[in-house]
């Protein structure tokens, strides 16, 4: 049985202790179950599961920022290969959720012809990029 999990929504994405809580633990859990699944299927040994459960915790740290999650996922496809399915699903939605929003301020800021502005926003998301 395949273990089905959903991303943290869009609008969670927002810094605040709160959301970036729900952030990790919602990647957490998809964490544990990718775990689970691979156990299942034989594919990690007990060993590599303890390796790559212990990076998790040190690597999802409490009190981390939106953000600071965001840009540690970026380390997890190199260090645990085996996480990829589940960390590409997660930074793909934050993507999304950047390119939109960073799309909406360039556009109402080009409507009242703000290009200090415009520019403003849009190294803010390059800044933000994984």
């Amino acid at each position: 049985m395949t273990a089905s999990y959903s991303p943290v929504p869009y609008y969670l994405f927002v810094d605040g202790p709160t959301q970036a809580q729900i952030l990790r633990e919602q990647i957490e859990s998809a964490v544990l179950d990718r775990l689970h699944t691979l156990m299942a299927n034989e594919a990690m040994d007990i060993a590599r599961m303890r390796i790559v459960a212990q990076y998790t915790l040190d690597h999802l740290t409490e009190g981390a920022s939106t953000q600071e999650i965001l840009k540690s996922l970026g380390t997890f496809t190199s260090a645990c290969a085996e996480l990829t399915p589940v960390i590409v699903k997660f930074l793909q939605l934050y993507e999304r959720h950047a390119k939109t929003k960073a799309m909406k301020e360039i556009e109402g800021e080009l409507a009242v012809q703000d290009y200090a502005a415009v520019s403003d926003t849009a190294q803010r998301a390059i800044n933000y990029q994984i």
